[in-house]
C-alpha cells in the first residue's frame, strides 16, 4: 500500500496484527564527505541496502545514492526503532562493502560513515530541510535544524 505525499511515497506495511505506516527519511553521510559511492560501488550499495531492508522486514524506497551520501525512505513496523535501523544500515553496508571490495578497507581505514545521521518521519519535514542538512553537514560541527 502506498500513498503519495509531495515528493515522497508513504508506504504502509500490512501484517496479521494490523497495518503500520511509520515512514522515515534517512540521510547517511560518509566520513569527511569522502566521495565513495562511484561506479560499481554505487550500484552495489543500493542493492545492499535493499537486501538489508528486506532481511529486517523493512520497506526501502526512493534510494538516492550520491558520491558522499545516501538518502532513502524506510517504512518500518513499530518494533523497529529509528536508531536500530540506522545502526543496521551503517554496520551491514560497511561489512558487505569490505567483503565485495576488499581494497576499500585500506582506503577507508577510519571507517565509511560519519558518526552522525539525519532521520525524520516524512510527515514532519520537506525536501528543503533535508537539503539544508546535507549542505551544512560537518563532522566537527553538528547542525541543528528547525523545521
Amino acid at each position: 500500500m502506498s500513498i503519495s505525499w509531495g515528493y515522497i511515497a508513504i508506504s504502509a506495511i500490512e501484517v496479521s496484527r494490523g497495518v503500520f505506516s511509520i515512514n522515515y527519511h534517512i540521510v547517511l553521510i560518509t566520513k569527511n564527505r569522502r566521495p565513495v559511492f562511484i561506479g560499481p560501488i554505487k550500484d552495489y550499495i543500493e542493492s545492499t541496502i535493499r537486501e538489508i531492508s528486506k532481511s529486517r522486514e523493512l520497506l526501502a524506497s526512493d534510494i538516492d545514492v550520491y558520491p558522499d551520501h545516501i538518502r532513502l525512505n524506510i517504512a518500518a513496523s513499530p518494533m523497529e526503532s529509528p536508531y536500530s535501523i540506522v545502526k543496521a544500515l551503517k554496520n551491514l553496508t560497511w561489512s558487505f562493502l569490505v567483503l565485495k571490495f576488499p581494497e576499500i578497507k585500506a582506503a577507508l581505514s577510519d571507517g565509511l560513515w560519519s558518526s552522525s545521521y539525519y532521520i525524520v518521519t516524512v510527515e514532519e519535514v520537506d525536501k528543503r530541510t533535508i537539503d539544508e542538512y546535507v549542505a551544512a553537514h560537518n563532522d566537527s560541527n553538528m547542525v541543528k535544524l528547525v523545521a
